[in-house]
């Protein structure tokens, strides 16, 4: 194998490499998203079983009036949210460093359809015992 070969062999093994990690990146964001929905889906059926998976017990949260709620405290919130209001989440983005995820996102609640309640969220998940958890979230309303 001749230097022009070789130097070609190399880039091809590096442009592996990063399609590599880029394709574990994408699978990571795409498994956050879902996790994302199946929490905001948990807290419209009221699933507190499946909300008490995501949130980690150390779950620290700073709600839309800038009260600090922890992991009981939020569970407690979820028990008696309000079944005539629809709330919708979207424009979710997610950002992978290492073992820590940042996602955010557009909550928008409707009820008769008229919106009652428009916030943005940042939350950070922190994998965990090979799976992701919710360990922190902030809340800001959306006027």
């Amino acid at each position: 194998m001749n230097g022009e070969e070789r130097t070609m062999g190399h880039a091809l093994l590096v442009l592996a490499l990063i399609l590599g990690l880029f394709a574990a990146a994408g699978a990571r964001s795409e498994e956050l998203m879902d996790l994302e929905l199946a929490r905001s889906e948990a807290i419209r059926t009221g699933d507190l079983e499946t909300l008490g998976r995501i949130y980690s017990d150390d779950f620290l949260g700073v709600t839309t009036t800038g009260a600090l709620v922890d992991k009981a405290r939020l569970m407690s919130v979820f028990k008696s949210v309000d079944p005539r209001v629809a709330y919708t989440n979207g424009d979710i983005r997610v950002q992978v460093i290492g073992d820590v995820a940042l996602v955010s996102g557009l909550v928008t609640g409707r009820a008769g359809g008229e919106v009652v309640s428009s916030f943005r969220y940042l939350h950070v998940y922190v994998k965990r015992e090979g799976r992701w958890r919710l360990s922190a979230g902030q809340s800001t309303n959306v006027s």
